[in-house]
């Protein structure tokens, strides 16, 4: 029996970890192979809808983040994990600025997405997280399979995208791992990519390039 194995290089995001403030973490940009989790993993079918989070999810290990220990977050069906545990977006953006939070916020792709099926698509959103590994070098990793873009003007709802965060548990580093997508149409309520601890503490990325701008100034 002949196996056809498809490899998908991605970008990988790297933010080096045991910073004090999310701003003064080290990031790095490079390609990998993307490797869903899909099969091994524990669904969370909490957030197959839209705005849906689940909460209390465990890490497996104890996760330092600006200088503070977490061992749960939570997952929200728009892109981002709290490492507060926060029921909802830990801020909101207007006009570009953040309004409220923040507090452990980590956002591979925060926008307005959608988990499950959005109605008359083949493929169906699912959501996925896994610990590997052993004491003191475990790696928690959450993904989001397949995800659609919600109904906004000119989205492409039935386009998908993959992508994950992985926590490391003694470096206290973040990866942003990005595979196959073909979102479209998402400018009309636009995205954000980065780090954040509060209003204004935060370090975000143009967009998931190899080379993307930095900022520790404007959201």
């Amino acid at each position: 029996m002949k196996r056809i194995y498809l490899l998908i290089l991605a970008t990988l995001f790297s933010y080096a970890g045991y910073a004090i403030t999310a701003a003064s973490y080290t990031f790095s940009a490079f390609t990998t192979t993307y490797s869903s989790i899909s099969s091994s993993g524990t669904a969370v079918t909490g957030i197959y809808g839209d705005d849906y989070t689940t909460t209390s999810i465990s890490i497996g290990f104890t996760f330092n983040y600006c200088g503070t220990n977490y061992t749960q977050l939570s997952a929200c069906s728009n892109g981002f994990l709290s490492l507060a545990n926060a029921t909802g977006a830990p801020f909101t953006v207007g006009a570009g600025n953040m309004t409220s939070g923040g507090t452990g916020f980590l956002m591979p792709y925060w926008c307005d997405l959608y988990g499950g099926n959005p109605g008359g698509c083949t493929t169906s959103g699912t959501a996925y997280y896994l610990t590997t590994g052993t004491a003191p070098n475990r790696i928690f990793t959450f993904e989001w399979k397949d995800w659609h873009a919600y109904g906004w003007p000119g989205a492409c709802v039935c386009c998908t995208a993959n992508f994950q965060v992985k926590l490391y548990e003694t470096s206290g580093v973040i990866d942003f791992v990005y595979g196959s997508s073909n979102l479209s149409g998402m400018g009309y309520e636009g995205e954000a990519i980065g780090i954040a601890n509060s209003t204004s503490d935060y370090q975000t990325l143009a967009d998931n390039s190899s080379s993307p701008t930095i900022s520790t100034t404007t959201f």
